[in-house]
Parts: C-alpha cells; structure tokens; sequence
C-alpha cells in the first residue's frame, strides 16, 4: 500500500497512536495493512488469527509501520481487534454508485463496498 496515497481525512486516523488502523485497497492481490498501537504482544497476536495448519502470512513492513495480512482475515481482525483494543477504524473502497442490494442488507461479516458504506451492512 502506497502510504503517500492515504487522503487527508483519512491520515489523522493512520497515525493515530491509540486506535487501530486496517486498510483493504481493493486492488486484486494487495494485502490488508494493519497499523497497530504497540504492544510487546502483537506479533503473537496476530499470528493467534490464523487457522488450519498453513503457516501464517503475516509481515511487517517497516517503510509503512504496519503489518501485512491476508485479506480473507478482514473479519477475525476487526472482531477480535475490537476485542482486544474496544475500538478501530477499517478503510475500504466503496462503490459510490453502487446501490444497497440484498446481498449487503443479509451479509455477514464486515466487508462492504456499496455505497452505504456499511451502513446497511448485515441489517
């Protein structure tokens, strides 16, 4: 993720150092980026996200300050992140003409890109 591409409203939040950031491009095959309050614990608990026998895919990436994950673990990160810090910030892409269809009122889990921006998310 180009860090420089973040817009102004969205960087407050990006260096915030209290509130966990995760951003999901939308570009095919870019990773989620996770910008994380430190912790001594955190590469732990990331690596605690995981599941099945597949060696995690977690990376830090030290130019942007944040770690990489995959992006099918979108959901288990917002989840348990509000767990563990009570609050975050996800950015994504959302579709500004994209209308609300059933398949975001009924869908499950936090990955939206209709133009409600979630609002209407699994209602």
């Amino acid at each position: 993720m180009d860090t420089t591409a973040i817009p102004p409203e969205i960087r407050y939040q990006w260096n915030s150092a209290n509130i966990p950031i995760i951003v999901r491009s939308g570009i095919s095959g870019d990773k989620l980026t996770a910008r994380l309050p430190y912790r001594p614990d955190n590469r732990g608990w990331l690596f605690g996200l995981a599941t099945g026998r597949r060696k995690p895919e977690v990376q830090w990436a030290p130019v942007e300050k944040a770690w990489k994950l995959p992006v099918s673990w979108l959901n288990r990160f917002v989840d348990s992140g509000l767990e563990r810090y009570g609050q975050l910030y996800v950015v994504q892409p959302y579709r500004e003409m994209e209308k609300c269809a059933p398949a975001c009122r009924n869908a499950v889990g936090h990955d939206c890109q209709c133009s409600c921006m979630g609002a209407n998310h699994g209602a």
